[in-house]
This record gives C-alpha cells, structure tokens and sequence, in this order.
C-alpha cells in the first residue's frame, strides 16, 4: 500500500533532486585528432543532443525515471568518450542501466568522496567551474566507444530511487541545465510525467516550463512538455501540493548568517470548484463616457450580460454607470431573481456612450452602494481612460477611494484601451485591495470580467492571515489584504526571525466561520531554499516601484535607494539597473555605464526596459502596468526581472545582456572581467579589499570548497569572483585565461581604477 500522498516523496531542492540527465565528455587521445586554433586551446569538443525523451514515474515513495537520447558527433573523426551522470545527492539507486544500442555498458557508481575527485579532473581540464554545482553528488561513468565520424549514438538510461519531500511542497528537478555541456540547443524534447496519490492533488505546476497538467481522477495527474528546440541551460521543475483536508500548504525557508530569514508561502484549495458556495454581493461601476463609444461599450455590455448568468437567486447586485455624472440601475444591491435579472439586462441594452469622465463621482456612488450591503460587496470598475470633469487629480482620487472605503470592500479594475491612465488606475486598485486588469483589445473584456468574477463567487479562504509559533513573521510581500480562491494558487512571501520546527498557522474566513490550519515547517537556520529569498526580493522591488512611481520617480529617495540595494543584491533587473543608476558615481554604477557604452544591444534593451516605469500615460506604462498586473495576478513565475520569467520580456532580455548569474542566493554581475556579489555593491563605494585571494583551480580553492561544500554553486558561477562568505571577502583569481580568453566575459573590459582590489 502507498504512504499517504507520497510521505517520503519527491526530492527537493539541494538536499534531493531529480537528476537522470547526464553528458559525453570527449576523451583527451580523441581530442587531438581535432584541429584546434592556439587560442582554442581550452574550448571542449562538443556532442550534440538531437533527441531527449523522459519518462517520470511516481507511485508513492519510489520514482523512476527513464531517459532515451542522441548524441551526434559533428567532427569528421570517430571518437570516444566517457558518460557522465551526476546521481541525486544521498539517493539511494535501486536500478541502473546505460545501453548503447543494443550493448549494456558497465557503468561505475561512485560515491561522493571518489567522484569529488573526478568532478576535480574535469573542472581543470574542461575549464569549465559550472560542473562544481554537482560536487555534493554521487557520479555513474561509464565508456562510450565508438563515437562514428558524423554520426549518432543512442544512449537510454534508467534508474529507481526512494524520494521524500519538504515543506509541504514535493518537487521535481530534472537538471536540463547540464545541456551547457553540450552543443548547442536540444533537439525533440519530450518530458512526460506520471504522478500517483493516496490522497488527492491540490496544485501541479512548473515555474520553470510551459507544461500541460491533465487531472484524470483526484488522486492523479499527467503532465507533458514537448520542444523542438530547446536551450537546455535551465532545470526542469514540477512542483505538487496534496491534501486530504480542504486546503495544502508548502513552504519553502533560506536564511545567510547574520541575516533575518526569508520564507515563501503557497496556498492551494485545489482546482475542482465545490459543488455549493456562499452567496455574494457585486457592484459593477462602468464608464460610460464618450471614449466608450463603440466596440468598448458593446463589449462591456456584453461583459455584463455574461456576469449575470453567473449569479444564483441569493447573489446580491446592482449596476450603475458614470460618465459626466451616474446612473443607477437600483440604488441599492438586488437579489439575482429572474426578475431582476430581465431588469438589469434591460437597463444594459439601454447604455449609451457621452460626456465626459467623472472617475470620482462613479466610485463614489459605487462604495456607497457597497457600504450598503450587510456582510460588504466586490466591486469592479471598467474605464478607458483619464478623468476629465469633476475631480482629475489623480493623488485626490486615489485619496478619497481610500477614506471613502475604509477598507471594506476589495475595489478590481479593468483599464480598457492604451489611453487609460494606468498611475490612477494602478494605485486604486492597490490600495484597496483588488487587482488590476489591463486590455489593449475589448474584446477581452468579457473573458477578464468573468473570470474574476468566477474567483469571487468561490472564495476558499479569505482575510487570511500567517502565523509561526515561537518565531517572527514580517515584511511580507506582497502586503494583503489576501483572499484565496478555488482553482487559484495564493503565493506569499515574508522574513522571519527565529530558526528551528514551528507550527505554521493559516488563519481565515471560510463559509462565514474562522478556520484555522496547521501546517509543521522547519525554519532554517542557514541555507535552505534560495528561491524564497529571490522571491521575496522581486515582490519588495514590485511595491517599492509602485510606491515611488505613484509619488515623483525622478527624485531620489529612501525608495529608490532600497531598490538599487535589493537590485544590485539579487541580481534583478529593475529601472534603475536600467538607467545606470545615474545619480551614483560609484564604482559599481561606473562599470555598468561602460558595458553599456560598449554594447549597443544593451544600450536598446536598458532603454526598453526603463521605459514603461518612467511614463505615466503613454503606450509604454500602459504595457508596464499590463505585465505588472498579470504578475501579481499570477504570482506563479520567478524570474528575477522586474516584470516577469518570460525570455522575451525586455527586463529579461537586459539581465542576460548584462550576464547576470544567480547562485547562493546573491546575483553576480560582471565587473572589469570578474563576477562581483552582489551583497558587496552598494553602487556607491568602492568594492572592499578581499581578506583571501585564491586561484582558480588550485589547491587551496578545492580545500575551500570541501571544507564548505554549500559554496559548489558559487564557485561554479566563473573562473573570477569575488564574493562575501559568511563575513569574509574572498578573491577567485584565474591566472591562466588572458581577458581575451575569457568565455564567460568575452568583450575586453576597460582598465580597471585604482578604487578596484582586482
């Protein structure tokens, strides 16, 4: 019989992956068959993947996984070659098996302590620091022999091991990244995984891939994702939430020395909506003003048609317009009778675009409509443009909705149209506790407006509020109010004081009763999972933006000095990463103007990504306060971007111009040829004089890294890095790659000033 939901199931993070992707590591005779320029005397022969096909099974406390994959050797020459297969780390392998063709090659597998040395050889000879983060790991090698001249070899691998999970949250990492010791880009990847429940499944999904999840019974689900190409560089993650109550958590902790902790939170009801629910009370606020005239009222109006076939005879609602003044349905909410349904249909039909826009005056009567209802009311506003009559300061619009809601109700918007005043419309919507929703194209009205109003008619929890026994819980991100939906995921996250097992407590309203639910979570002390902090770090550069650009942007502040820090930190782009911090004349500041001035793509991609934040009304902020929207809408992606993960998104896009790594929970940003942590720029001051200077590959760089296995990760950022270690400053130096060998920097940077300790 399984354990309950996988009990022991799927390993997490560092202390247990999914890993069963390996690599052909071209052998020393073969490689000087190949014709190598001086210069190249470093570069790796490479095999190309032409085909990646896996299969992940799980079924309780056993996973298996099995890989079938094709290598093409390029070079007009046979070769041979030694497999390399990074096993998770403490996993116990039930099976193993590498075939080439129809032949079973003996694979050694070696513990950790042998393998450390192998890992060691590689990293010499290869150059190559990025096979450090597999130094906690056992290795399988085996002999691949022959490699014909321009042609394939086939390799399929298997193995079983026991997993376990973490945190509530059961994760499987299938390590894609390993594809940057290949050629190239994979070719025909498929990735199927079959996933097994005692209990049912609240939450699947990936925060790395776009995959496809099919919920066949409760306690099951098939997830896919398929490639032509594929730039391997990333790992492959699924993340699973299970339950037999009504609600699954998962948390994920990471804390450095010397630091407060931070933790991210995920909430899941599941996705099946419960057969009953609680009645509801809606106002609908819709601009009618003369901008509306045509496609988007027709749109809007369809909208509303669409809302009311939602609602049961116990909702509760009621419509009024706004234009130059407002019109009422009913001045009070209604029940969702048939009668009063043909009515409100009725009075829809009859809505006609003129006047001005009066937004004051409609959410005016709106609260007060809302204020109106007994256990309070949801409202939604639709605009498409600025206030032109009446009140049209946007900061004595934004003030009043707040007074005049005393935070009561959740206050949604819906900007319709690149025209609309997105600051305004941003800054309601945050500080009365609703999201924000932003079309370009009407016609997506109907489906946006729906759909929120498909969340609000099946809240599961609701003014929910986080609590951990014997520890501090602060500064969460994004600040609430927080309700959680059925079909939704809700992601918070927060630092914490304190260290050790707590008892987490979620505490919210449910059906009209306070629930309370109890999660146990062990708080780390230091290390952990990174993401929590990157996480955190993302949603407080997200508010402070949105405070600064409700306020004058251009002017320095508290604000803005709190998101270089954070920025330069992490590693995430944001606009002030874009614009060069122009008001530092620090070293930090200094060297990221000179990569700018020398690269013309980064040049373009620092102004594109600065733009939207910097305008107010413009087509630009319309696509920021878009992009932004949907994140926190969302809350699903981590791409330490200020938008979103998406590769195409212009923040994304300046981060890799940049070459901004990640490691350890702290970004790297190449600085006169050497990675720099980020913890050490403040973009004002110099870089501090490191107290140990180590050369890269040498004896005393591996005796560090056995002696603090946790830094395998760092060290595998580059070959030059200076960084902080638990209060010490270390130097990596690599003395043997001149600036014009450097792979990892490969345009020749400027002469560095005196102030650099390089």
């Amino acid at each position: 019989m399984r354990l309950p939901f996988l009990v022991t199931c799927l390993v997490v993070a560092l202390s247990g992956q999914t890993h069963a992707d390996g690599w052909i590591e071209i052998d020393e005779r073969s490689r000087r068959t190949l014709s190598h320029r001086p210069s190249d005397r470093h570069a790796r022969p490479a095999m190309q993947v032409t085909r990646h096909a896996v299969d992940i099974d799980v079924d309780g406390p056993t996973i298996t996984v099995s890989v079938d994959e094709s290598f093409h050797n390029p070079y007009p020459r046979q070769l041979e070659g030694t497999y390399y297969f990074p096993l998770p780390a403490g996993a116990h392998v039930e099976d193993f098996r590498v075939t080439l063709g129809d032949v079973e090659l003996v694979g050694e597998i070696m513990e950790r302590d042998k393998a450390r040395q192998i890992y060691r050889d590689l990293v010499r000879r290869a150059i190559d620091p990025a096979i450090l983060e597999y130094f906690q790991r056992d290795l399988v090698r085996a002999r691949v022999f022959p490699i014909p001249a321009n042609g394939d070899v086939r390799l399929k691998i298997s193995y079983r091991q026991t997993v376990r999970r973490n945190g509530g949250i059961f994760q499987v990492r299938y390590p894609l990244s390993t594809g940057r010791f290949s050629a190239g880009s994979y070719r025909n990847v498929t990735i199927n995984a079959t996933i097994k429940s005692d209990e049912p499944i609240k939450s699947v999904y990936s925060p790395s891939h776009n995959v496809s999840v099919r919920r066949s019974a409760p306690n099951r689900a098939e997830v896919s994702f398929a490639a032509k190409e594929l730039l391997a560089h990333a790992d492959f993650v699924l993340e699973l939430m299970t339950a037999s109550d009504a609600l699954a958590g998962g948390v994920r902790t990471y804390r450095t020395a010397g630091d407060d902790g931070f933790f991210m939170l995920r909430l899941s009801p599941g996705q099946l909506l419960p057969t009953k629910r609680a009645p509801v009370n809606m106002v609908f606020v819709v601009d009618t003003s003369g901008s509306m005239a045509g496609e988007k009222l027709a749109n809007a109006k369809q909208s509303l048609l669409d809302a009311f076939n939602r609602f049961d005879s116990e909702d509760r609602f009621t419509v009024l317009t706004f234009s130059a003044g407002v019109a009422l349905w009913s001045n009070a909410l209604e029940s969702a009778t048939p009668k009063n349904l043909a009515s409100a249909r009725k009075f829809v039909h009859a809505l006609r675009a003129r006047g001005g826009t009066d937004i004051q005056v409609g959410l005016e009567h709106g609260l007060n409509l809302a204020h109106g209802a007994k256990d309070g009311a949801t409202v939604m506003l639709v605009s498409d443009g600025a206030p032109t009559v009446g009140v049209t300061d946007p900061r004595k619009i934004i003030d009043y909705s707040v007074e005049k809601n005393q935070g009561d109700h959740r206050l949604h918007v819906f900007g319709v149209g690149k025209d609309v005043k997105t600051m305004l419309l941003d800054e309601i919507a945050r500080r009365n506790g609703g999201s924000r929703t932003y079309l370009s194209d009407s016609r997506r009205l109907e489906v946006s407006i729906t759909g929120l109003l498909d969340k609000v008619l099946y809240p599961c929890l609701s003014d929910i509020q986080v609590t951990a026994n014997g520890l501090v819980l602060d500064r969460f991100e994004p600040e609430g109010p927080y309700d959680l939906f059925f079909g939704e995921d809700l992601i918070l996250t927060g630092r914490y004081v304190g260290q050790g097992t707590s008892q987490l407590e979620v505490a919210g309203v449910a059906d009209g009763e306070r629930r309370v639910f109890v999660f146990p979570v062990e708080f780390a002390s230091n290390g952990g999972n990174e993401e929590a902090a990157f996480l955190w770090a993302e949603n407080r550069i997200d508010s402070l933006l949105e405070e600064l650009r409700a306020g004058s942007p251009h002017e320095s502040s508290p604000l803005r000095a709190e998101i270089v820090t954070l920025g330069l930190r992490f590693g995430i782009v944001t606009p002030f990463t874009a614009s060069l911090i122009q008001e530092s004349n620090g070293a930090v500041a200094n060297a990221l103007r000179g990569q700018i001035r020398r690269n013309a793509g980064v040049r373009r991609e620092a102004a594109s990504a600065a733009s939207g934040f910097f305008e107010r009304d413009r087509a630009s902020s319309f696509d920021y306060s878009q992009k932004l929207g949907e994140k926190k809408k969302s809350a699903r992606s981590l791409g330490r971007t200020l938008l979103h993960a998406e590769s195409k998104s212009e923040a994304a896009a300046l981060g890799k111009a940049l070459r901004i790594r990640h490691a350890g929970g702290k970004g790297f940003i190449p600085i006169a040829g050497v990675y720099v942590d980020g913890a050490l720029q403040s973009g004002h001051a110099a870089l501090p004089k490191p107290d140990r200077v180590l050369e890269y590959g040498s004896q005393e760089y591996f005796a560090l890294l056995v002696a603090n296995p946790n830094l395998g990760p760092i060290l595998a950022v580059g070959r030059s890095l200076l960084f902080d270690h638990n209060g010490t400053v270390i130097k990596i130096k690599d003395v043997e790659l001149s600036d014009s060998e450097r792979s990892d920097e490969p345009e020749s940077p400027p002469k560095p000033p005196k102030k650099y300790w390089f």
